[in-house]
């Protein structure tokens, strides 16, 4: 008997996952379609598809994965009510983001070494910041109403957060519940952000309320803005990058190893569910090069540069979401800070963090 699986044409599958008995269907993500689902078995996706009733009722799925971090484009309220499992790669782009948020700090000529950060939302991602950034003996708060002080040192409320340097938002995209966090940065608390305070979204673009920063632009220009994720994406507001330091399309999770780390993840959960025998991939993660005798932010951008991903976002601006999408789909090759060696003691603590 054969399981079909239908997946998202970006995601990457491991070699080892290509046996007897599994068909695999590659998909455009964001054309997918409930007629393209056919007699398959189990979805793939990452976060361009929205999972919902309208996509699988009257389909034969039975396992759905999201080779990403996020949920926001899974509805599990429906996929619980239909006993439909859901797994998704809860930290696989963990160190992704972190490396692409110090990367961009460098790329600015920021040095975050003895600075004010405030990090809003403190799971896999924030956590991760929050462990670089004592490191790097910055100071930090962190802001996260789902942890208890035992959890996480150093947290505070939202309020107190705003008033850091430096702001890293890394909270999930939600609607409802107690602490909804669509919008939560809205006018009143944009305006009241420090003088020249940084603002780093490399969460959700939902957070942030992009009207309400573009009334509040026009008072404070003083105000930084290093975005990865945008509200509407893929069409996305032209002149809130021309407003950002450094804006680019959604890839702060892009590094191949977090994609290969996220594919792996749900690929082995979907085959555990269908008993289908398989062998793991082993970890290749190490020293591709070394960067000697650098100081702190060279050493940073000859691992990953992020203006180079800059300068291709604003060039593709007059293409819309079209543009938007052909660049996450054919997303250069990008290795992570723990794949290489420095004679900073400080970038070898930081590199080695994940393991």
């Amino acid at each position: 008997m054969t399981t079909t699986i239908i997946v998202d044409e970006n995601i990457p599958i491991p070699s080892s996952f290509y046996v007897p008995g599994v068909e695999i269907v590659r998909v455009s993500g964001r054309s997918l379609k409930p007629e393209d689902l056919g007699t398959a078995d189990a979805l793939l996706v990452r976060s361009v598809i929205q999972v919902n009733e309208a996509l699988l009722e009257g389909s034969s799925v039975r396992f759905v994965a999201s080779a990403t971090a996020g949920i926001d484009h899974l509805d599990m309220d429906y996929l619980k009510a239909k006993g439909i499992p859901c797994f998704y790669a809860a930290g696989s782009n963990a160190q992704s983001v972190v490396d692409y948020v110090l990367c961009c700090l460098a790329a600015i000529d920021f040095d975050p070494r003895e600075r004010n950060f405030g990090v809003v939302g403190c799971g896999q991602v924030g956590g991760l910041l929050y462990q670089a950034l004592q490191v790097l003996n910055a100071k930090c708060q962190c802001y996260d109403p789902f942890l208890t002080g035992q959890q996480q040192p150093e947290l505070t409320d939202l309020n107190t957060v705003l008033t850091s340097e430096v702001i890293c938002l890394h909270t999930p995209l939600t609607k409802e519940g107690r602490y909804p966090t669509q919008g939560m940065l809205g006018f009143d608390q944009l305006i009241q952000l420090p003088e020249g305070a940084l603002v780093i979204n490399a969460g959700r673009g939902g957070v942030i309320n992009e009207d309400d920063l573009k009334r509040v632009l026009n008072d404070r220009p003083d105000i930084r803005l290093i975005f990865d994720v945008w509200s509407g994406e893929p069409s996305i507001d032209a002149e809130i990058v021309k407003a950002c330091e450094i804006a680019t399309p959604h890839i702060a999770g892009y590094s191949a190893g977090a994609k290969s780390r996220g594919s792996q993840m749900v690929f082995e959960e979907l085959f555990r569910y269908f008993d289908i025998a398989f062998e793991p991939e082993m970890d290749r993660t190490g020293n591709l090069s070394k960067i000697e005798n650098k100081n702190w932010n060279s050493a940073l951008l000859e691992v990953y540069d992020p203006r180079r991903d800059d300068a291709v976002l604003r060039a593709s601006l007059s293409a819309g979401g079209e543009g938007f999408d052909f660049l996450r789909k054919n997303y250069a090759h990008r290795t992570e800070i723990s794949e290489f060696c420095s004679d900073s003691a400080e970038l070898k603590a930081f590199g080695f963090l994940r393991s």
